[in-house]
């Protein structure tokens, strides 16, 4: 997973776009777009040509945009949560940041792995609709 998730860092850095990244990623690939229901971002998944349980790439890129957007949400709130009782400790702003980062990278991750296992598809990023 955190190989595909830097491959597709390495590839928008280069300025590549998302059907290349995507036949990068999956050979086959292609890539779909949701809108998020909190602020409708247009949010891109890549996703394999094959995938668990025999769905279309356009169905299982649906289920892994509906686990993703709930998956996040629910992270924002918690997230949230732990900032503001941080901020009502005193965290310094160093070890705050840094916490910030590995909350935000562990979420990343898990939800990465996750929606690669259960949908053969990668996140690719969002952008203001």
């Amino acid at each position: 997973m955190l190989r595909r998730f830097l491959l597709c860092a390495a590839l928008f850095l280069a300025g590549c776009g998302p059907q290349f990244m995507a036949e990068a990623l999956y050979p086959g690939g292609q890539v779909f777009a949701f809108r998020a229901s909190g602020d409708g971002r247009a949010m891109s998944y890549a996703c394999a040509p094959e995938g668990p349980g025999g769905k279309t790439a356009r169905d299982r890129a649906a289920a892994a945009h509906q686990y993703f957007d709930a998956s996040l949400d629910r992270f924002a709130v918690k997230l949230a949560d732990k900032m503001l009782a941080d901020f009502e400790a005193g965290i310094s702003e160093a070890d705050f940041a840094a916490k910030v980062d590995r909350e935000t990278w562990a979420f990343a991750e898990t939800s990465g792995a996750e929606m690669e296992r259960r949908f053969a598809c990668t996140f690719m990023g969002d952008r203001q609709a």
